[in-house]
């Protein structure tokens, strides 16, 4: 009888050491990553001219680009999969806008972030605004880019 006794506890013991194992190596061996989706509202055209959106993972080389980006006539979308959770800063680059960068904090959940070209008086507290107007591409909105602007719709050239 005792042997018997024995026998049931030591394969219990065997039962929970083995499921405590498998356990652990799952946790350890399972990456935990997050999704990410970007939004540009387009108030003004964009003359097929598509911002670029990237995200560098704080305190790591490696940039990522969307693993999908899609447009309606109103909107861009741009969409990252599988990032490694943690802080990334997103920088959004483009022809004629001033850069853009925002911090973001990755988590194992889908996020999103809605930005626009142009100035939305109903959402302006709730999206973040890329500016439109760098015209001569110096990376600064000033009175040469109003000067040549003016300059380029007087003259009927619109690019």
């Amino acid at each position: 009888m005792k042997a018997r006794n024995f026998r049931a506890v030591a394969i219990t013991l065997i039962l929970f050491v083995l499921l405590m194992a498998m356990g652990f190596s799952v946790k350890a061996n399972s990456q935990t990553t997050g999704e990410f989706n970007v939004q540009i509202n387009l108030k003004f055209p964009t003359q097929n001219e598509k911002p670029t959106i990237t995200m560098k993972k704080i305190g790591g080389e490696k940039t990522y680009s969307p693993s999908d980006v899609s447009n309606s006539d109103t909107a861009l979308y741009y969409h990252f999969e599988a990032l490694e959770t943690g802080e990334y800063e997103l920088e959004v680059t483009g022809k004629g806008y001033v850069t853009y960068k925002q911090q973001i904090t990755i988590e194992n959940q889908l996020k999103e972030l809605k930005l626009t070209n142009g100035y939305d008086k109903v959402a302006s507290s709730k999206i973040g605004v890329i500016v439109l107007g760098d015209i001569n591409g110096d990376h600064v909105i000033d009175e040469k880019d109003q000067n040549l602007m003016i300059q380029k719709i007087e003259a009927g050239k619109y690019d």
